[in-house]
């Protein structure tokens, strides 16, 4: 498994692959000319959020995780793996990022290299994502829903649905089905509520 906290990719097993991207707006979000379409436009949105709070769950076969993931823009990111079981830990800041295994922190630069070495999730979703469907929610937000498939080694096909809250922002994401023929399911919530700081381990 491969974990790039400075482009927020967590690479799993088997290709089973997350990208998690992300002005908050007042306004309903409005269906864009295509499913896709409003997919990326809450996408873009995130973005631009000052402030991002994930929580999401993994699970590849037997193998499940939980993972935190904070993020404050423009460059700061944390990321824990099962805090309840003292798992990995993540801090990036900038062009640098400290690793933590057990009770011991391990200094990085990060390189160009490493930041773009994955796909982007807007060509995941543009090449993988068919048969989509969208319609409102109660509240003012949309849900689109569709099939996902794609091949970073190992096929990975399944089920995708994204729910965007009306300001625009995705709220929850949940993908079901199978990679390299083994279940595989991920959820993710996401909130842009602060205060959140994030600072270099002491």
């Amino acid at each position: 498994m491969t974990a790039i906290f400075g482009t927020m990719a967590i690479s799993f097993s088997a290709g089973f692959v997350l990208i998690v991207a992300a002005t908050t707006l007042s306004t309903p979000a409005l269906a864009a000319s295509t499913p896709i379409d409003t997919v990326l436009s809450a996408l873009k949105k995130e973005e631009t959020a000052p402030i991002e709070r994930v929580r999401l769950f993994t699970q590849y076969g037997s193998v499940s995780d939980l993972w935190y993931i904070d993020k404050v823009r423009p460059d700061r990111t944390h990321a824990l793996k099962n805090p309840q079981a003292g798992g990995m830990e993540t801090i990036v800041i900038g062009k640098t990022q400290w690793v933590r295994s057990d009770d011991d922190w391990t200094q990085s630069p990060i390189t160009t290299e490493t930041n773009t070495r994955m796909p982007s999730v807007n060509d995941l979703l543009r090449q993988g994502l068919s048969e989509a469907t969208e319609k409102a929610e109660a509240g003012g937000g949309r849900v689109v829903a569709g099939k996902m498939a794609w091949d970073l080694g190992s096929r990975c096909e399944g089920q995708l649905t994204f729910h965007i809250a009306k300001t625009g922002l995705p709220s929850f994401m949940e993908f079901v089905g199978a990679c390299a023929g083994a279940a595989a399911h991920f959820n993710q919530a996401y909130s842009f509520a602060g205060p959140l700081k994030i600072e270099a381990p002491q």
